[in-house]
């Protein structure tokens, strides 16, 4: 075998390898939605209810049902996704299909830093800053998987309310959005930490399948090797 044949199948061994790596990052995404949907429906009917007295009612209703609307078109897709038996190929589609969902979802949370914001009361405001960056920071664990996902579903959830927090012009409401961007500038850092170690660590579990899956196989042939040796020395 000469030297370009040799590099061809390093490149084609490579190209394996990372394309396993990414349709085991999207099946963990879709195996860890579960969760990070429920709260997303729960945390709006929390917000729902507390901004009733202070919001216009349809504003509200119509948010509430984007957001369950999302996420059941999110939760279709994760059944599917659970009973289709997936092939390489077919990953990128399933990826963007989930990437097409959360940022849909980011972009539904977001809206309410401008169309739920109460200007007559900070005590609303804060604790509609408090929600979406408890959606964010509690997004890290299950979308951090990959970068991709997790910044399309933070940025639109969080940029609307710090724009808008700017824009009040107040020494507290410039110093709260400052603090909500120094808040999504570091849940960025955690979640960059947090996929290199989630890489690695599917990395391993990789190398360890396939370690497996050669040892059994050579286990396999030494025993055939065996049977054959005995049966030409009977």
């Amino acid at each position: 075998m000469n030297s370009t044949e040799v590099k061809s199948t390093r490149a084609s061994s490579t190209s394996h390898e990372t394309q396993h790596l990414y349709t085991e990052q999207i099946k963990l995404l879709y195996a860890q939605s579960g969760m990070g949907m429920i709260a997303s429906v729960v945390n709006a009917l929390i917000l729902t209810f507390i901004l009733w007295s202070m919001i216009s009612h349809t504003v509200l209703m119509i948010w509430l049902t984007c957001i369950f609307l999302i996420t059941f078109i999110r939760y279709v897709s994760v059944r599917r996704y659970s009973q289709a038996s997936v092939r390489y190929h077919e990953t990128h589609l399933w990826a963007r299909w989930f990437t097409i969902g959360l940022v849909l979802s980011g972009i539904c949370w977001g809206s309410a830093g401008i169309f739920l914001f109460p200007v007559n009361s900070i005590g609303h405001q804060v604790f509609i800053a408090f929600v979406l960056g408890g959606m964010v920071a509690g997004a890290v664990g299950s979308l951090s998987v990959t970068m991709r996902d997790y910044i399309g579903y933070s940025l639109p959830a969080l940029i609307p309310v710090i724009i808008r927090l700017l824009m009040q012009g107040t020494e507290i409401h410039i110093s709260m959005g400052f603090m909500v961007l120094l808040f999504t500038l570091i849940m960025l850092a955690t979640a960059l930490r947090m996929n290199t170690t989630i890489l690695s660590s599917l990395k391993l579990q990789i190398e360890k399948r396939g370690l497996i899956a050669y040892l059994t196989s050579e286990k396999e042939r030494t025993e055939r090797l065996n049977e054959e040796l005995n049966d030409e020395i009977h």
